[in-house]
Formats: structure tokens, C-alpha cells, sequence
């Protein structure tokens, strides 16, 4: 048989630590099982539960702040002044100004961004090409005006494809109507 002493065994150096360790965690969560839990709606009336205050400043306790605590955050039907059922919100949730964006809404700005990005680009590309464009042309009027006004043997050719030799008069007209469209289109 064993004696009352063998079963009883003597206090260690370790016993005091986690007696203390207990006291510790039950003090800590003593503390945290009466944390204050606050309650609100959103603008799209989805009712939110946190411990820390609603973004907007509406500092509003939750009446049953343990069951709150772990109810889902699932909105409340709003009835419609035509007596229909609600129709689901098919828009993606709003950021809360007091917490950090998920990676869905980060995700959703960097393909937003991504895209405009590309648009920016494409845009800036096509005024590019314009810019070319018209730069082209008129160094081709301002080529074609000298020649004009240059004189010589200069031709054209007619609706039927045959080239024909401008005279005087019909120079001058060309050399006009070739300043006239320099005035109005490479200014």
C-alpha cells in the first residue's frame, strides 16, 4: 500500500508559473468577454456587428452584446413601398471606411485601374497616329505649293486617266486652292 505521502506530491519550482499563467489568461479573457460590441446599419442596410465604434460615429451598444457577438451579419429584408420582395443586391460590397480592403476589392481596382491604363494608352497611341497624320499631309501641300508655284511643265491627270499639261492660269488656280487648304488645315 502506498502512504498518504507518496500520493501527495511536493510543490516544484514550475507549479507557481502556471498557477500564475492561469490567473493571467483567465484575467485576459474575463476582460475580453466584456468588451463593449457595437451594432449598425449601412447605407445598403446590411446590419454589422464589431468591437470597435461604426465608421460614420454612430456609437450605438448592441442590446445583447455575447448572442451579437456571434450572430451572422446577414441584412434584414427591406419591404418595398409596392409590397414586392426585395430585389438582391447584385453590386459589390462597399468598402467600410474602418477596415482594410479585402483582396476582391483590391483586385476589382487593379483591373479598373489595368484597364484604364490600356484605354489611356490606346487613346494616346490613336492622337499619336493623327498627329502623324497630319503632319504628312501638309508637308505634302506645303511640297505640292512650291511645285506649283515653282511653274514648268507641271500635269494632272483627268477622269479618263489621261495626263494633262496645266497651263498658266489653271496653275495659279491649283497654287489657290492648295494655299487656301494649308491656311485651313496645318495652322
Amino acid at each position: 500500500m502506498h502512504s498518504c505521502a507518496t500520493l501527495v506530491r511536493p510543490m516544484t519550482a514550475h507549479r507557481p508559473l502556471a498557477c500564475l499563467f492561469i490567473a493571467i489568461s483567465g484575467l485576459l479573457f474575463a476582460s475580453s468577454a466584456t468588451a463593449q460590441v457595437y451594432t449598425w446599419k449601412d447605407a445598403s442596410g446590411r446590419v454589422h456587428y464589431s468591437d470597435q465604434p461604426p465608421p460614420n460615429g454612430d456609437n450605438k451598444p448592441a442590446k445583447a452584446a455575447p448572442a451579437a457577438k456571434y450572430a451572422p451579419a446577414t441584412p434584414e429584408p427591406a419591404a418595398s413601398q409596392s409590397g414586392a420582395a426585395a430585389q438582391p443586391d447584385t453590386k459589390p460590397p462597399a468598402a467600410t471606411q474602418s477596415g482594410p480592403k479585402t483582396w476582391q476589392e483590391k483586385d476589382l481596382e487593379a483591373k479598373q485601374k489595368r484597364a484604364a491604363d490600356q484605354e489611356a494608352e490606346a487613346k494616346r497611341k490613336q492622337e499619336a497616329d493623327r498627329a502623324d497624320e497630319k503632319k504628312r499631309y501638309c508637308e505634302s501641300l506645303r511640297n505640292n505649293l512650291t511645285m506649283l508655284e515653282r511653274g514648268g511643265r507641271v500635269t494632272t491627270t483627268n477622269a479618263a486617266g489621261e495626263r494633262i499639261f496645266l497651263d498658266d492660269s489653271q496653275l495659279k488656280q491649283e497654287a489657290e486652292r492648295t494655299r487656301v487648304q494649308l491656311s485651313r488645315d496645318c495652322k
